[in-house]
């Protein structure tokens, strides 16, 4: 267990040095606490290390490091600057990262605990059954202990691991943090009974042992020898995850967030990211108290740390099929030190027939925040980010955004004048067959203060379709931002017949615009207000009835609030359309796009004009829901 860092009077019991030395101690001076404690056993093998007791922030040296020894051997040494990290499971496919100086992280003191440090030894190195020695060398950190100075431990920090990782059979993987969360204090490595609620007291008998302290050790296990081609569960408890993912199996893997904020709380989870949301480069930090009981993933990773695109995202997934809920991801990369590493994606997945399913989560970045291929589903999430941050990439049979909150962000530390935002980059290969593409249904967009968004753009030169549609979508224009509704830069739209552009291209049906009048591009789409106050935001209705045959109105009184007509089907309908979209007509949208079974699941035949059911890779979104025991609005549309 974790010592108590709330004690300012913490003696470890292995303490071997003297505090009234001036010259400083080779191991722990009064007030010094060690995590795992020195003798300790039964330690999950992907632990992190602290020490914590520190009067200030320590100061880690740019060539020091921290190494880990079994007997004479060196087994890791983490590195004080430059570091990698190898993620995969033993067997299977692997990818290396560069991480920077992120394996080893110094906290100041708060309120509540003394400075401390953070240190990550490198993913899979431990192994189970095994004794290992931590040294740090003088020099290496520098900082005081009670006024002492501090000069490294040579001697007495050791622990050894558990024997074996517990048998997990029909039944999730567990997971735990031993990170520390924001306000400093380390979490304990056993989690706790947990029931829904984050405040519940148990005892420690009622504690369960995860079977891993880091979201990637589970993954690692699911992906390792015969794992990888089967389905785990991998439930994660409360708490702030500092790690990279990777995931290069073939199986089905579900993640789900514990906490408060369940499948039953829908919102609460995209409610945090909207809280931590913040204008990057800015001072502040985000309000973190409002993510108790959530599961919140964040590391740093750009262009400038791992250029290909697949390597540079939060969470790298190179196989399988993936169902995320109640957790929040954040690449918190900042330009104000890095301007060129702006590409810094939450997800990237890169197996075009997996699929990628996210309910309840909140996913933030700032170029390419979302990088995907295969069929994906977000549902009642928070996507934040500036450049193309939804991105289909050219094999995308189709990505759907429904009831989803969309953020625009403007970013005070990018080059001046260049502060566009582009919600979208649809790119989908020039083929006889494609599918719906990036579709945004029943959604809501916010351009922040200071941004000026479009929503979309091509940043290809030519060959690839923009296939998107945004289909009854309400902007909130803050004041101070710019909302243009309209592609930015859109070449490839010349491969677009006329004729064809219902079915290729860029589209857009029920569009509300509020906020800014002058960022208002055309009459055909600024006069529509949302019909009530309700928590349905895509209820919407008419400002006005004006004779122009754009004035759109509900065609039933259904609850699917997706069922929007045009008034008529006058040619003046689209005539003040921006240039590079088309409005579609009521009787298209009602059949292509009246739910997610139409839109995930129906593709269409350039050369025969026909658009027909994926009956080769049919996704059962409806039974997902099921299964999954979500809070969704029932999908009345059919795939055929």
């Amino acid at each position: 267990m974790a010592p108590n860092l709330s004690d300012p009077d913490h003696v470890n019991k292995n303490d071997q040095g003297s505090s009234s030395s001036q010259k400083g101690t080779q191991f722990t001076p009064n007030g010094l606490s060690l995590y795992p404690e020195a003798g300790a056993a039964d330690i999950i093998e992907d632990t992190g290390l602290v020490i914590s007791g520190f009067d200030r922030e320590p100061v880690l040296e740019k060539d020091g490091s921290v190494r880990i020894y079994e007997n004479e051997d060196l087994i890791d040494e983490i590195s004080f600057s430059k570091e990698t990290a190898t993620l995969g499971g033993d067997g299977a496919e692997k990818m290396t990262f560069n991480v920077g100086s992120q394996f080893a992280v110094a906290l100041p003191p708060t309120k509540r605990v003394s400075g401390a440090l953070y240190l990550r030894p490198h993913p899979g190195t431990l192994k189970t059954g095994r004794t290992y020695n931590i040294v740090i060398t003088d020099g290496a950190v520098t900082g005081t202990v009670n006024g002492n100075k501090f000069c490294g431990i040579s001697e007495g920090w050791s622990f050894t691991t558990r024997e074996n990782v517990p048998e997990i059979k029909d039944r999730a993987i567990r997971v735990a943090t031993d990170l520390f969360d924001p306000e400093g204090m380390i979490t304990c490595c056993k989690a706790p009974s947990f029931d829904g609620d984050p405040n519940t007291t148990h005892s420690p008998a009622d504690q369960i042992v995860p079977d891993f302290t880091t979201i990637q050790g589970a993954l690692n296990h699911a992906q390792s020898g015969d794992n990888a081609c089967k389905d785990f569960h991998i439930e994660i408890f409360p708490g702030t995850y500092r790690e990279l993912l990777y995931y290069a199996g073939s199986g089905t893997i579900r993640m789900t967030g514990l906490g408060s904020h369940s499948s039953k709380d829908p919102g609460a989870v995209s409610e945090i990211g909207s809280a931590r949301e913040k204008e990057f480069g800015n001072s502040g930090t985000p309000d973190y108290s409002k993510g108790a009981g959530c599961v919140i993933v964040e590391f740093i990773n750009s262009t400038s740390n791992n250029p290909s695109e697949e390597s540079r995202n939060l969470l790298n997934i190179a196989g399988g099929n993936f169902i995320i809920e109640n957790m929040g991801f954040e690449n918190t990369y900042s330009r104000i030190n890095d301007p060129k590493g702006s590409q810094s994606e939450a997800l990237g997945m890169y197996s075009s027939h997996g699929t990628f399913a996210a309910y309840n989560c909140f996913f933030k970045g700032h170029q390419d925040t979302i990088r995907i291929e295969g069929k994906s589903w977000f549902y009642n999430c928070y996507i934040s980010g500036d450049t193309d941050f939804l991105w289909t990439e050219q094999h995308n049979r189709v990505l759907l955004i429904e009831r989803c909150n969309l953020v625009a962000v403007y970013d005070n530390y990018r080059t001046p004048g260049s502060n566009i935002a582009y919600l979208t980059a649809p790119r989908m290969t020039i083929t006889d067959t494609v599918g719906k593409g990036l579709v945004v249904l029943n959604s809501n967009v916010t351009v922040l203060r200071g941004a000026k968004a479009f929503f979309g753009r091509t940043p290809w030169s030519k060959g690839y379709y923009n296939q998107a549609a945004f289909i009854n979508t309400k902007v909130t224009v803050e004041d101070g931002a710019e909302f243009v509704c309209d592609w930015s830069k859109p070449e490839t739209e010349e491969t677009v017949s006329l004729k064809d552009r219902e079915n290729l291209g860029w589209k857009q049906y029920g569009t509300v615009i509020c906020g800014d009048a002058e960022s208002r591009t055309s009459e055909n789409i600024s006069a529509y207000t949302p019909a009530s106050t309700s928590d349905d935001a895509s209820a919407y209705a008419p400002a006005s009835t004006p004779e122009d045959a754009s004035a759109y109105a509900p065609a039933s009184a259904s609850e699917d609030a997706s069922a929007y007509a045009p008034a008529s089907t006058s040619e003046d309908a689209s005539a003040n359309a921006p240039a590079f979209s088309t409005v579609l007509t009521d009787s298209f949208v009602n059949k292509e796009y009246a739910g997610r079974d139409a839109v995930i699941n129906r593709l269409y035949s350039v050369p025969a004009k026909i658009w027909s059911r994926d009956d080769e890779e049919y996704w059962d979104l409806n039974a997902l829901i099921s299964r999954m025991g979500w809070n969704c609005t029932e999908d009345v549309s059919v795939s055929g």
